[in-house]
């Protein structure tokens, strides 16, 4: 379909004719490059203004209003002749016919006018000279770029080249031999017999147009127009014909493209308006228009703001939705998810612009995206499940390590509870119980973060202190750690700003790259054991995020290892289930941040990053 509006842009921009397009308020919307010649103004000194903020005399706005008015009305083409000055001192004329096309859209109504405006001073001027001598400007007439014509009991007196061309054929095999009902189509002979008997008997017509077939079978559609004179003695029609077939082309071609752009867009699964500059609705389509519709009493006419005050409920989102076409009258796009009347919809708003650049209303889209939210939503709520499954999981291994690490605590509170009782006995036992109660408290904290990481809750976003989660993980692993004789270092950041986000599932990414950290320095041959975890920000683009590094001095991973790593279910170890790393991967997406993989090599170091809070942005 492009080419065809580019070929039909051709044809507008470049015709003889002049050609505007007009809206509801007779204001110029479009011109073509023959107007901007004929007025000689630029484009940006018309568009926008009415006939009379031109400057055109009162009587041909008053004539040219009243047939862009009726054209709206009736949504019927009007036609109308009027003149303009041809020189400043305003004293001689040219003579003008314009031809007013309604345009409608999808529902019918007329949303804008075309008119086509032909200078006919030339045929005028012929056809005046024919009335005074019909010998002596016979030159001037061959030498016509018009048809021109003189009828008598209905055969060719005369044709000029020009219109013996536009049939096909010569001046000579015309005159006196063929008349105008050998060549229009059979279904205009009656009312061209009839129009030329009144021109013979001296009644005044207005041009009409007819469709005519030329010698080589094509179609030609002309406009005729003519008046009753004396020939020879007799009486006759002298007249011109005006070939606008690439006119009724062009138009044709209009109508169809917007029958075929009406066919797509009441097809689509969504929802397509247009607004001029008042943001008052011009068109509205799209399979989906019925549900929003109702919502905003949407009708052609009425101005946005309107149609929001008689919508039930959803008075905030109706006023975000308002807002967000006051901004994109400023020029740029706006993009915004709104839920209205129980749905949601994704919407984009852009300027609609005038060939210089003006924005001349807006096109909004919305397509309703309740189901994929929904959907979402429960994804969302598996991969939590699946997340609290490979926490479980995880427990498993941390198992006997937490049994340890409770069977300590638990040991100095029965060994400070008995020198208590003793001390009790002989004397004061202050000290003894502070450290009994410092122990209960290390016991309870065991206990506490084991809960915590097991329990199945909903996620909650909240203020999380990134450097807090690090050591509590640390914590977990530590007995682990020192069995195995692996250093558990931090290097953090320790002005980090907090970052919003669910402290349990941050911490579950930070002990599976802990726990594959250490998991990695197993092999008898490495002697020197240790995990370094560290923190700090970094920019990505204008945005601020919290990055979060776990490192091990292992061998490292090889290239076909890492491009498997996301994979579910793919494990290096015997042990493993594979589900570790793609959990965390979907976690740190959920928050917004990323997850880096570690490049081939010895010493791989795993990063993940997490948005800042609003607060912590907002001071940064």
């Amino acid at each position: 379909m492009s080419s065809t509006t580019q070929g039909l842009d051709s044809i507008v921009e470049h015709s003889p004719d002049l050609i505007a397009r007009f809206d509801r308020a007779l204001r110029h919307v479009y011109v073509n490059a023959r107007i901007e010649r004929t007025l000689g103004l630029p484009r940006s000194r018309i568009l926008g203004l009415t006939n009379r903020e031109l400057g055109f005399s009162e009587a041909m706005t008053r004539k040219w209003d009243g047939a862009l008015r009726t054209a709206f009305e009736t949504g019927q083409p009007q036609r109308l002749e009027f003149s303009m000055p041809r020189d400043a001192d305003g004293v001689s004329e040219r003579l003008y016919e314009s031809r007013i096309v309604p345009e409608q859209d999808a529902s019918g109504e007329v949303t804008s006018v075309l008119g086509f405006t032909r200078d006919v001073t030339p045929y005028r001027e012929v056809i005046a000279a024919w009335q005074h001598d019909d010998g002596s400007h016979r030159l001037t007439l061959d030498a016509a770029d018009a048809g021109i014509f003189v009828v008598q009991d209905l055969r060719f007196r005369y044709v000029n080249p020009a219109l013996a061309a536009l049939f096909g054929y010569t001046p000579a095999e015309m005159e006196d031999r063929m008349g105008p009902l050998d060549f229009v189509l059979p279904e205009y002979r009656e009312e061209v017999q009839a129009r030329m008997l009144a021109r013979v008997e001296g009644v005044v017509g207005f041009p009409y147009e007819v469709r005519c077939h030329a010698r080589d079978g094509s179609f030609r559609d002309v406009i005729a127009w003519g008046v009753g004179m004396r020939y020879r003695g007799r009486s006759a029609t002298v007249g011109t014909v005006i070939d606008v077939t690439d006119q009724r082309r062009a138009e044709k071609a209009i109508r169809k493209q917007e029958e075929q752009l009406r066919l797509i867009t009441a097809q689509l699964p969504c929802i397509l308006w247009t607004t001029d500059r008042a943001l008052r609705l011009k068109h509205i389509s799209g399979a989906a228009q019925d549900d929003l519709r109702p919502l905003l009493n949407a009708r052609v006419g009425v101005r946005l703001d309107e149609a929001l005050d008689g919508s039930p409920g959803d008075a905030a989102e109706g006023q975000r939705f308002l807002a967000a076409h006051q901004r994109a009258m400023e020029g740029g796009v706006e993009s915004l998810d709104c839920e209205l009347a129980g749905r949601i919809y994704d919407i984009r708003i852009e300027p609609r612009r005038h060939r210089d650049g003006r924005v001349a209303g807006l096109i909004g889209l919305a397509v309703d995206i309740t189901t994929r939210k929904e959907t979402e939503e429960k994804v969302r709520a598996l991969q939590g499940e699946l997340a609290r499954v490979t926490r479980l999981g995880m427990l498993e291994g941390l198992a006997s390590g937490l049994a340890h690490e409770l069977n300590q605590p638990l040991s100095a509170i029965v060994s400070y509870a008995d020198v208590c009782r003793t001390r009790v006995a002989e004397g004061p036992a202050g000290e003894v119980l502070e450290k009994l109660v410092a122990e209960a408290h290390r016991a309870a904290q065991i206990v506490q973060r084991m809960r915590r990481l097991a329990r199945k809750a909903p996620v909650e976003r909240a203020e999380v202190n990134v450097n807090a989660l690090v050591r509590d993980s640390v914590a977990f692993v530590e007995r682990q750690a020192r069995d195995q004789g692996i250093e558990m270092v931090l290097a953090l950041d320790e002005d980090l700003p907090p970052v919003l986000g669910d402290a349990i599932q941050i911490q579950q990414v930070v002990l599976n790259l802990v726990r594959n950290a250490m998991e990695a320095l197993q092999g008898p041959e490495q002697r020197e054991r240790r995990v370094t975890l560290g923190s700090c920000t970094v920019h990505d683009g204008t945005e601020v995020f919290a990055q979060v590094q776990v490192q091990d001095n292992g061998p490292g991973i090889s290239e076909a290892t890492r491009e498997r790593l996301l994979e579910p279910m793919f494990t290096t170890r015997d042990e493993g289930l594979g589900f570790g790393l793609p959990i965390s991967d979907m976690i740190v997406q959920a928050h917004g941040g990323r997850l880096e993989l570690p490049q081939p090599g010895p010493a791989p170091m795993f990063r993940f990053t997490l948005p800042l809070s609003a607060r912590a942005s907002g001071h940064r």
